[in-house]
C-alpha cells in the first residue's frame, strides 16, 4: 500500500487583502468551521524574523537564516474564540512576532531572493489533509 499523499487532491483556500481587512480572522473561523489547518503567511516571516532575533542573527546573515529556517518548526493554533496562537519550535511567541521591530526585521530578510525561495518550500509543508486556509 502507498501511504504518501498527494498534495495536489488536498484543497486549498486562499484569503487575500489588505491589512486589516478581518482576513485574518475570517481565516481562523474559516479553518476552524472545517477543522482544515491554517497558514498565515505574513506571520512566517516575522517568526524567522524573531527565530534569527532569538538565536543572535543579524538580518543580513542570509546564510545562517536560511540554515535556521530548514531547522525550524511554526505551528498555528486557533482558541475557541478563534484568537491564533503562534508557536515557534515549540514557544509561544504570538505577541513578540507582533512588535514593530520583528515586521521591519521580516521586511529586511524578505528582500533575499533565496530566502524568499526556501519560504515558499517551508509554506508548502502546511499543505496537510484534510485541507488548508492560507491567510495572505
Amino acid at each position: 500500500m502507498n501511504n504518501t499523499i498527494n498534495k495536489s487532491t488536498i484543497p486549498i483556500i486562499t484569503i487575500d487583502g489588505p491589512s486589516g481587512s478581518g482576513k485574518g480572522t475570517i481565516s481562523r473561523k474559516i479553518a476552524s468551521i472545517l477543522f482544515w489547518n491554517i497558514l498565515d503567511s505574513g506571520a512566517i516571516y516575522r517568526a524567522v524574523a524573531f527565530c534569527a532575533r532569538e538565536n543572535n542573527l543579524q538580518m543580513s546573515d542570509e546564510l545562517n537564516i536560511r540554515s535556521l529556517i530548514k531547522k525550524m518548526t511554526i505551528k498555528f493554533q486557533i482558541d475557541s474564540l478563534y484568537k491564533q496562537k503562534i508557536l515557534i519550535n515549540r514557544k509561544d511567541a504570538s505577541e513578540d512576532i507582533r512588535s514593530e521591530d520583528c515586521g521591519t526585521n521580516a521586511s529586511i530578510i524578505a528582500k533575499y531572493e533565496r530566502i524568499r525561495n526556501d519560504m515558499i518550500s517551508f509554506q508548502r509543508n502546511f499543505l496537510k489533509k484534510p485541507g488548508l486556509i492560507a491567510d495572505g
